[in-house]
């Protein structure tokens, strides 16, 4: 089974999205340690588009899909 992750950040402050943050996905496994998987940025809708996250070389392909399980976003703000 696989899924689609889905964010939107905003800055209330300013009541619009949040461009040009960085984000970070990672996988938590059953021992709770993450894994890198991905960093992105957001754009001026405040959104990680599909095609603009930059996976981790060093993980094999058949990781880029997203299995159930725990994942964390991190937004660098």
């Amino acid at each position: 089974m696989s899924g689609t992750l889905s964010s939107h950040i905003l800055d209330t402050h300013l009541g619009k999205p949040a461009a040009d943050i960085a984000v970070t996905l990672h996988r938590v496994s059953a021992s709770g340690e993450p894994s890198l998987l991905a960093n992105g940025v957001t754009n001026a809708d405040g959104r990680v588009t599909p095609d603009s996250w930059a996976f981790n070389p060093e993980i094999d392909i058949a990781e880029y899909h997203l299995d159930v399980g725990r994942y964390t976003l991190t937004f660098d703000t």
